[in-house]
């Protein structure tokens, strides 16, 4: 799951996003994307073993101080995830693992009111799985 991980995030990392993306925790000010693994390391480890398929999903957070800045975000995640014009999901390149093309799940789009000045997420889930070569 560490692989797959870092190759999800260094898909992430380039272009107009290089700056903007972290993973689990961030200081960084809106706009920017925060990876959030389904499950940690250790707990994948003991579900599936190393030896075993892996049904991985990550929800990617997306933050920014406008609905418009935050969808424009949303999106530029998805380009890399899964590129225009079709839209296939990429197949990530993992030594030792054989990774399928990552699929978009449920998307939410909602206000964070709390904050001042308040913030929009948009939320999206992709998944894919890994499997041992």
């Amino acid at each position: 799951m560490i692989g797959e991980l870092d190759a999800f995030v260094a898909l992430l990392r380039t272009g107009n996003l290089a700056d903007k993306v972290d993973v689990g925790r961030t200081r960084k000010k809106p706009p920017y994307a925060l990876v959030l693994p389904g499950s940690t390391d250790d707990e994948q480890t003991r579900q599936t073993g190393p030896y075993a398929a892996e049904q991985l999903v990550y929800a990617v957070r997306c933050v920014g101080q406008s609905l418009d800045a935050v969808l424009l975000i949303a999106e530029e995640v998805d380009k890399r995830l899964r590129p225009p014009p079709m839209q296939f999901g990429v197949a990530l390149s993992v030594e030792g693992r054989d990774c399928s093309p990552i699929e978009r799940g449920a998307t939410d789009t909602y206000p964070i009111d709390d904050e001042q000045p308040s913030h929009w997420v948009a939320l999206v889930l992709y998944k894919f799985t890994s499997e041992p070569t």
